[in-house]
């Protein structure tokens, strides 16, 4: 299992997104990481939405598990080439992820089957991600789609901005054709090892945000009306 990582998130809006930008590009210490590039998932729950309420009643181990690709247009992002397998999990105040890459062909598999799994390929995520088993009656329920514009420090703090957010159900009409239900604010996510608390902490100590749970599938639930999440 990879290491377990703290994780800060953090809302903008549009009146404090100079006051953030501000601090971010003259008061903090962060550089450009990567290109910009849009990110896409789709979030899989069970019948009975369990990753959605353990969130929700904030149980303190709890896991999401989702399909997740990248595209530098969000016209042709509905149509990947390649697509990787998620298991985030959260472990009481630390996070992390397990990641596999489908190749190709399993990836075209995929969408022509409107990214609903097969039981081979569940079978196979068990032992690769450790999927858990209540997962194998899961079926595709949000989809998200946001711009992320990535950050680190010389320490090795990153900081990740995503913006013009937006969530749809899992109709899988045609790309062009997808209702997307915009989310009003942009997330900036810092992550960093445990051994590096004190540094972040001094790190982030003029930043004008308070940190706020967040979780992009619970807030498209909330967008699309199917919780609510304060």
């Amino acid at each position: 299992m990879p290491t377990l990582r703290i994780e800060k998130k953090f809302e903008i809006d549009q009146r404090k997104e100079h006051v953030f930008l501000e601090w971010l590009w003259h008061r903090s210490r962060f550089l450009k990481h990567h290109p910009k590039r849009w990110i896409f998932s789709i979030y899989f729950d069970t019948p009975g939405r369990k990753s959605l309420g353990d969130n929700l009643i904030g149980i303190s181990n709890r896991d999401k598990f989702r399909l997740r690709w990248y595209s530098e247009n969000k016209q042709l992002g509905m149509s990947p080439n390649q697509i990787r397998a998620e298991l985030k999990y959260r472990r009481n105040s630390l996070g992390g992820k397990n990641v596999f890459e489908f190749t190709k062909e399993q990836s075209k598999e995929i969408v022509g089957s409107h990214f609903r799994l097969p039981s081979h390929m569940l079978e196979d995520l068990q032992d690769e991600i450790s999927l858990p088993g209540y997962f194998f009656n899961c079926s595709p329920v949000i989809q998200v789609c946001y711009c992320r514009d990535y950050y680190i420090d010389e320490a090795g703090v990153r900081l990740t901005v995503d913006k013009q957010i937006s969530f749809s159900d899992c109709c899988f009409s045609k790309p062009k054709n997808i209702h997307w239900h915009p989310f009003t604010k942009s997330v900036v996510e810092v992550k960093y090892s445990p051994i590096l608390s004190s540094h972040a902490n001094i790190l982030l100590s003029g930043l004008p945000l308070r940190t706020v749970r967040n979780s992009k599938y619970v807030s498209g639930a909330a967008v699309l009306g199917d919780c609510t999440y304060l």
